[in-house]
């Protein structure tokens, strides 16, 4: 539901007020599909006499899925794979005690399941791991001639999820999320009796999924799933409620969804767990870096809408740096800002990093090393959002840089005058622009590219959410 999109779109909002993104619609629109691609609604390959699957993660939800398949004749379980070898000893026991012999066993390496995908003798890979993994690994099991089910959720961002389509359609190989709660009783006779006609034209429909998983948290491997909680709001995973209600009112096959509105209430049981457990209490950006603040007026509103955050600011304008310090201190603490790395901060100081208009004026080469201090500075599952000249831009340029635009995704250049002297900055202040595929691509390497949102602020600079890993 990606509710932390919505907060940080706020939060833009406020800094300069320049566009009421409280009430913006998030588009996603459809990208460019390759070339004679067939969908795979209704593909149907070969029966197999014998399917042998692997199992990729084996912490929470993997060993009791692998107790349902070996009750299912003509299924093999060949492969088990986990973090941890004792994970996959113990299915290994489960296997043997049920008369079964005993499957290849790949432990201890975040990338041995990459082995496992490779092998000759699986025909289906079964992904269980924690969520950040589940579309790479899906993307790479069809590459490796596999079919794939994948948990819920399979895919965390929008390109993994057309990465796991377009891989499916040009593989021709099934790509299925084990979205259980479509196939339980309840829901399926009710899907039933509305394919029946019993409720007659259905025009409304509702679905929710309440879970209190208190006393499951501590058997996530690593914390991997509460640290994900405590970090995210709303329904993280929300197929539960909406894929029954999609199911009976046709969704996507002969009817669709055109848009979905997300809404959020106050969060209380997960604090408290997290508070009784360990004493700490969560705090939505504790430390907040305005990177790049020019005259301040992001800072002032955004320290006025959290004011139990500490909020600090960089920039290398040592006049506004001046301005802001007699006058704004009440705000923050400002300091002035290197014209490279690295900054006075320690290692992830900040729950939240913004820059407007700041990696819209610098060379590439700049870029990267900013990057890299950036994810440097935040912690981890913190959040960044940075600015772009994007399309809006550059698309009436002259054809030879468009032809650089299309094939780097990314020009730096004074347009015509020196734009940094222009402003009493430096030289190397001049103009850049990015297109989505080049961000996708080159700041992945320092961050997850969460969403990119064009013409956000002042209808004029395209917005790029990001997430440091954890």
């Amino acid at each position: 539901m990606k509710t932390s999109i919505f907060k940080l779109s706020l939060i833009s909002f406020l800094f300069l007020c320049w566009a009421n993104l409280s009430a913006q619609m998030i588009k996603t629109p459809t990208p460019m599909r390759p070339a004679g691609q067939k969908d795979v609604l209704r593909l149907a390959c070969a029966p197999l006499p014998i399917v042998r699957v692997a199992f990729i993660g084996l912490g929470m939800r993997g060993p009791g899925h692998v107790e349902s398949l070996i009750n299912i004749p003509g299924v093999e379980i060949v492969a088990l794979c986990d973090m941890l070898e004792k994970n996959t000893k113990s299915v290994n026991e489960m296997l043997v005690k049920a008369g079964l012999p005993k499957a290849k066993e790949f432990f201890g390496d975040e990338n041995a399941w990459r082995k496992v995908t490779a092998l000759p003798n699986v025909d289906l890979v079964y992904v269980a791991t924690d969520w950040k993994r589940h579309a790479q690994i899906g993307v790479q099991a069809m590459k490796d001639g596999k079919h794939v089910v994948i948990e819920v959720p399979a895919a965390m961002k929008m390109n993994e999820i057309w990465d796991l389509i377009n891989t499916s359609e040009k593989t021709r190989k099934h790509c299925m999320q084990l979205e259980n709660c479509v196939y339980d009783f309840f829901e399926l006779t009710t899907l039933n009796m509305a394919q029946q006609g019993l409720f007659g034209e259905i025009l409304h429909a509702e679905g929710s999924y309440i879970h209190n998983l208190e006393p499951y948290w501590a058997d996530y491997w690593n914390n991997w799933r509460l640290d994900y909680n405590a970090t995210h709001r709303g329904d993280i995973y929300a197929t539960h409620g909406m894929g029954p209600a999609c199911l009976a009112l046709n969704i996507h096959r002969g009817d669709k969804m055109n848009y979905l509105v997300s809404m959020d209430t106050k969060v209380v049981s997960i604090p408290a767990f997290i508070k009784e457990k360990t004493g700490k209490e969560l705090k939505d950006f504790e430390s907040i870096l305005d990177f790049g603040y020019g005259c301040g007026r992001a800072i002032r509103a955004l320290a006025t809408l959290l004011p139990d955050s500490k909020m600090y600011g960089i920039d290398i304008d040592n006049e506004a740096i001046a301005w802001l310090t007699t006058n704004y201190s009440r705000f923050a603490e400002f300091s002035v800002a290197p014209h490279l790395p690295p900054t006075i901060y320690a290692d992830e100081t900040f729950n939240f990093i913004y820059g407007i208009s700041v990696l819209t004026h610098l060379p590439e080469d700049m870029q990267f090393q900013w990057l890299s201090e950036l994810a440097r500075i935040t912690k981890p599952n913190g959040y960044l959002v940075l600015t772009t000249h994007g399309e809006k831009h550059y698309k009436s340029f002259d054809p030879e840089i468009l032809k650089i635009m299309d094939e780097k995704g990314f020009f730096y250049c004074a347009l015509g005058f020196n734009y940094g002297k222009s402003v009493s900055l430096p030289d190397f202040y001049q103009n850049a622009f990015h297109t989505h595929a080049y961000i996708e691509r080159e700041w992945s390497q320092y961050f997850d590219v969460i969403n990119i949102e064009p013409l956000v602020i002042g209808a004029h600079q395209d917005t790029v959410l990001l997430q440091k890993r954890a």
